[in-house]
């Protein structure tokens, strides 16, 4: 009874000193905090599904892939009412195309909130060598921009 009473003894003792709860300063916690969510916002990445944030998932043209000045973007979205905008964007700065997509409604099948969507872009101007091409959501309420996302494109010179 004596030992088991000691080692009941030891245990709680080693298991009153490993409860160390040492929370950091308050100070330090919301910096924490503040990294963490800005490291979620509007993030952009690019894997072996394409560029991606969280509203969209671009299969085609992946960034830095050369395009013809009429070519088609393919991948899904998860948007507001199922609609979207996107513009192409010289170097220069000069908006080039702006226009508004629906993304498919009839393609939902196991994939959640998540819709295809497949549009073709056409340009008259011949004479730019590299644009970026812009995905995203605009407010209804006030008109700003979210979900935006960027990819850069360079074009292959037409024979003319």
């Amino acid at each position: 009874m004596n030992k088991l009473l000691t080692m009941f003894i030891v245990a709680l003792a080693f298991l009153s000193g490993c409860n160390n709860d040492e929370t950091p300063p308050p100070e330090q916690t919301q910096e924490t905090e503040n990294n963490q969510a800005d490291d979620t916002t509007d993030e952009e990445t690019t894997d072996e599904h394409g560029a991606q944030n969280e509203a969209f998932h671009v299969e085609y043209p992946q960034p830095g892939d050369s395009v013809e000045y009429t070519f088609t973007v393919k991948g899904e979205a998860q948007v507001y009412e199922g609609s979207f905008a996107y513009r192409l964007v010289a170097d220069d700065g000069e908006e080039l195309v702006r226009e508004y997509v629906q993304v498919n409604q009839e393609d939902h099948e196991g994939k959640g909130l998540w819709r295809s969507f497949e549009f073709t872009v056409y340009l008259d101007d011949h004479t730019t060598p590299s644009a970026t091409l812009y995905l995203y959501e605009e407010s209804e309420k006030d008109g700003t921009v979210t979900n935006e996302l960027a990819i850069p494109i360079t074009f292959i010179p037409s024979e003319e």
